[in-house]
């Protein structure tokens, strides 16, 4: 399968450590910002981090109003950071954020779309993201990356269905219709 590239911005990650802490577990994987935090570990995507990605997810998530356990922040934190791609010393970008602190989230996505195409950047917060990398599906809330991840997921089905007919069944199909 296609490996993809994504950016996860703090606040999915805040999202994940709420619904672990506050709903069953059943309940909690059931969530989108929890779901897709299992990808790394399933190879379905390769998060991208830097210093200062991960230094912002280590100050938010450990914030008192937050109230989360140590072991909750490590897990979480973790979830991302063991498959981790590191991209130091992004591109600057030309657009101001409405929050300074997602500028660094942006800069990221924006290198990575400038060599590998299957890109993506995840957040609650849209609307802090310029319009058009919205609209390109650049950046998405975690909904439509699951459901992009699904479709890549038919695509290689599809693709390896292909590849076998290629290899085994095209010549079987063609025997049995010259038998005819």
């Amino acid at each position: 399968m296609k490996k993809i590239l994504v950016v996860i911005d703090t606040n999915v990650l805040v999202s994940a450590a709420y619904n672990l802490r506050n709903y069953d577990t059943e309940e909690a994987s059931k969530r989108h910002c929890n779901v897709l935090l299992e990808k790394p570990a399933a190879g379905e995507i390769i998060p991208v981090v830097n210093e200062l990605i991960v230094s912002e997810y280590q100050r938010k998530i450990a914030e008192e109003k937050f109230s989360f356990s140590s072991t909750l922040q490590e897990q979480i934190i973790n979830s991302v950071l063991t498959y981790a791609l590191n991209l130091d010393n992004p591109r600057e970008v030309e657009e101001r954020l409405p929050d300074p602190s997602d500028t660094i989230f942006y800069k990221v996505i924006t290198d990575l779309c400038g060599s590998y195409a299957d890109s993506y950047l995840t957040t609650g917060n849209l609307k802090h993201f310029p319009l058009q990398a919205r609209n390109l599906n650049i950046v998405v809330n975690p909904k439509t990356l699951l459901m992009i991840l699904d479709d890549y997921k038919n695509i290689n089905t599809c693709l390896d269905r292909i590849n076998y007919l290629n290899q085994n069944g095209w010549q079987m199909i063609t025997e049995n219709i010259a038998c005819l």
